[in-house]
């Protein structure tokens, strides 16, 4: 997947659960670090330059021990816009002298230029395809629920359904 594309970094994955460590592996990360567990951030404190976050949600987000992996100026980046209550800004980057920045969700130029390089690495998207049919829809809705999503569904078959 697309990590193995970035030469010169450590790549690691964040996910929550430990049960995403074989499909992190499989996208060529380097690490691994499973963000519900006990003091997950203390053996890699002030080692990360960069942060990328994908975070959905600040609601419970441990920003401080985030903060925290990263050395002297190193930078926090979120992706997208993550709802919940929000960053609050307070001592945890006096440690370090981090910072946080945040990127544009993008506009048709970017997201072109993000598929075309998809295509020319030959990166391949991690996706759940179900069928937009009543069965499937409620699966889908269970799973969002349940939170038993691993990474994205997308909903198909929309001609077989609807005769389209």
């Amino acid at each position: 997947c697309c990590a193995a594309e970035w030469p010169l970094m450590n790549r690691i994955r964040y996910p929550v659960k430990v049960d995403k460590e074989a499909d992190a592996r499989q996208m060529g990360t380097d690490g691994f670090l499973a963000t519900n567990e006990e003091g997950w951030n203390q053996l890699h404190e002030m080692t990360f330059d960069l942060i990328i976050s994908t975070a959905s949600s600040f609601q419970d987000f441990p920003l401080s021990q985030y903060l925290s992996l990263l050395g002297v100026h190193g930078r926090f980046h979120l992706v997208g816009v993550p709802g919940g209550d929000g960053l609050k800004v307070s001592t945890d980057f006096i440690g370090n002298g981090c910072s946080i920045g945040a990127s544009n969700l993008g506009g048709r130029r970017e997201v072109l230029e993000m598929l075309d390089l998809a295509a020319t690495k030959g990166v391949k998207s991690c996706v759940k395809e179900v069928p937009i049919s009543k069965e499937g829809i409620q699966t889908a809705i269970k799973q969002l629920e349940t939170s038993s999503v691993r990474y994205r569904s997308c909903l198909v078959a929309y001609d077989e359904e609807f005769g389209a």
